[in-house]
């Protein structure tokens, strides 16, 4: 099945003057912002992928690294022969990390032409601090990367009359939040949001929200389960994918046709059990058992020594007396919110799972 790569060699021979850019040219922009740009030497700006991509990728990654690195360098060391992306142009690029305040944020600005440019934002990186910051969407708002996001925006200098915005997980969620509440909202030509969870619901019936949805796109593929979290828009597009479940969430796995994604009837049973159980999970549980819940995780992710996803499983198997001295500090009133917590997911799941059961 023909998938980004197969895109960039059919179409990369016509710039973004001839063809305006299509979804599928937005979300490698997605994930351009997500290879090492950090590595870029000062006065970068204003130079072409080309030019930029030996900086960014020095030497070809190797296989030992996530499924997703790879593939990003192979997107940048396709564009070399094609001129639609190599000619496109870095012109801003800003990268936050700061643990202590839960804060993983990037996005960077591309020109495409003479007055027309992507913004796109980075999603959550492997880091637990990314993955705190996502959590804590669940009881607080704005989380630090969507203002960060908003700030971004807004600092596009008005030469770009025309602004694509994007981004792919966590990146999607900014792109839709930058939009809403930024200064100027007549440029923006299209929002896309690739497989990003929703926004806060009180953001939904904001007349900013409001102005901006006719020009907001949500894609997700068949076994969604991020792109359906939180307040999201109901009319949203469906797309095929070569992989199962959660894998699903990799872009680098969707089906291409020409210009598009292919699309798909439906979602999947497991995306829909998810999505209504964890939603009814959010709807049941208080803001405060949820803020305890999440601050308790990444207090043992801390005290075990874990960094990043990867490191969850064997610095656990490794600490467990340290696991069991926290949890037993813990006050009664956090433990027993944690306890309700588990029991209202628990609920959840079964009785979505059953209602699937009875209906076959």
């Amino acid at each position: 099945m023909t998938n980004l790569f197969d895109y960039i060699d059919w179409r990369g021979d016509l710039s973004f003057e001839q063809v305006p850019p299509c979804q599928v040219d937005l979300l490698i922009f997605s994930e351009i912002v997500h290879a090492p740009l950090e590595r870029l030497e000062k006065g970068y700006e204003g130079k072409t992928l080309l030019e930029l991509s030996p900086q960014i990728y020095p030497k070809p990654v190797t296989g030992k690294a996530n499924s997703l690195l790879p593939s990003r360098y192979i997107i940048l060391d396709k564009m070399k022969d094609h001129r639609r992306f190599a000619e496109a142009r870095l012109e801003k690029f800003i990268s936050i990390l700061e643990p202590r305040n839960s804060r993983q944020f990037a996005a960077a600005l591309f020109s495409i032409g003479k007055d027309t440019a992507v913004v796109a934002f980075r999603g959550t990186d492997s880091t637990l601090t990314g993955w705190k910051e996502d959590l804590m969407m669940g009881f607080t708002s704005p989380v630090p990367a969507q203002s960060d996001s908003v700030v971004f925006l807004n600092g596009v200098p008005d030469k770009w009359k025309n602004l694509y915005v994007c981004g792919h997980s966590k990146g999607g969620n900014l792109a839709m939040y930058s939009s809403a509440l930024c200064k100027d909202q007549d440029r923006i030509k299209v929002v896309y949001s690739f497989d990003g969870p929703g926004l806060d619901r009180s953001m939904l019936s904001t007349d900013s929200w409001k102005n901006i949805l006719s020009r907001t796109r949500l894609i997700i593929p068949e076994s969604s389960i991020i792109g359906l979290l939180m307040g999201h828009i109901n009319d949203y597009t469906i797309i095929k994918s070569d992989s199962m479940s959660i894998m699903q969430h990799n872009p680098f796995y969707w089906h291409v046709t020409g210009p598009q994604f292919i699309r798909a009837e439906k979602t999947t049973t497991s995306s829909k059990i998810n999505d209504k159980a964890l939603h009814a999970f959010l709807d049941s549980c208080t803001v405060d058992q949820i803020r305890v819940l999440v601050e308790t995780s990444f207090d043992l992710f801390e005290a075990i020594g874990a960094q990043t996803l990867g490191d969850i499983p064997k610095a656990a198997m490794t600490h467990i007396p340290q696991i069991k001295n926290i949890l037993s500090k813990l006050n009664p009133e956090d433990s027993q919110l944690i306890k309700e917590a588990f029991r209202i997911l628990g609920s959840s799941y079964g009785k979505f799972i059953r209602e699937v059961m009875k209906k076959h």
